[in-house]
């Protein structure tokens, strides 16, 4: 059998260098969520791979310690490949199960992280299938969670996109105008700047190394982007034609503008970053 590990690390992303911080030893698990409230990150879930976890455990990075907390409420049933995500002082479980899903739609519960208490969230409009395996990510402008991929109860890969408004709790569907990414589960996203991330993932026959960026807001266009507009719709590509000339900046504008909002759109790597076999896309 293959080892679980309890350990935890810190990257620095000002000296890009590691460390390994203090193991735990009742968190043993994989496929378990994490997330940071103040000073505390958040386990919640996961597996041993013989048993399944609905306990939530916090490490203090101030104190360097773990601690299991005891909450009130309606727990969670055990799970793992779940998301969580911290709103204010509220914590959202969304999906996950054991090998599959249980319900046939996603199920939603809220730890409240002052009181530690759990709830069911009964949500209206049009729930996702229930899931496991995919990604949830939290947009403040739109206090929204968008929801992308997973797999389901018949271990079908998906490529639906589903949006909870949390101040209605009314889950809506979204159609993507344009091209999407393609049914997968164990992808990676993030969003950032006002647009959803998709990288990688599985379906089940291939392994994914690509990026797909879904744009919600367009943001208010900084003078360097506005003096982009000038060469903007004048040439096919506009990184091939002045990228050896042109900042950066400038170059990243033009194809900001020429996206546009509201659609998914593939990101183009170089030929170097394609052939390698973890592209530094975000470096």
């Amino acid at each position: 059998d293959e080892e679980l590990c309890s350990d935890l690390f810190e990257f620095s992303t000002l000296s890009r260098t590691w460390r390994r911080l203090a193991s735990s030893a009742f968190c043993r698990l994989y496929g378990q969520s994490c997330c940071s409230f103040e000073s505390k990150l958040i386990f919640f879930g996961g597996s041993s791979g013989k048993q399944y976890s609905n306990e939530t455990v916090f490490f203090d990075v101030k104190q360097m310690k773990w601690e299991k907390i005891s909450t009130t409420g309606p727990k969670p049933t055990p799970r793992y490949k779940h998301q969580a995500v911290v709103v204010g002082h509220s914590m959202f479980i969304l999906g996950g199960g054991n090998y599959r899903p249980a319900r046939d739609k996603m199920d939603v519960h809220m730890l409240n992280l002052k009181t530690l208490e759990w709830q069911e969230v009964k949500c209206t409009g049009m729930p996702p299938e229930a899931r496991v395996a995919h990604t949830c990510q939290y947009d403040p402008l739109s206090n929204t969670i968008y929801v992308w991929g997973g797999f389901n109860g018949r271990l079908v890969r998906l490529k639906d996109f589903y949006a909870l408004d949390l101040g209605t709790m009314k889950w809506d569907s979204i159609h993507c105008s344009t091209g999407c990414p393609s049914a997968r589960a164990f992808h990676a996203s993030c969003l950032c700047e006002g647009s959803l991330y998709i990288f990688g993932g599985a379906d089940g026959h291939k392994r994914h190394a690509d990026v797909w960026k879904y744009q919600f807001h367009l943001r208010i266009p900084s003078l360097m982007v506005l003096a982009a507009q000038s060469v903007v719709n004048k040439v096919s590509d506009v990184r091939d034609t002045y990228g050896d000339i042109l900042p950066d900046e400038v170059v990243d504008g033009i194809e900001k503008i020429n996206i546009g909002a509201d659609g998914f759109g593939r990101c183009q790597m170089s030929p170097k970053q394609e052939n390698s076999s973890c592209s530094a896309f975000f470096s």
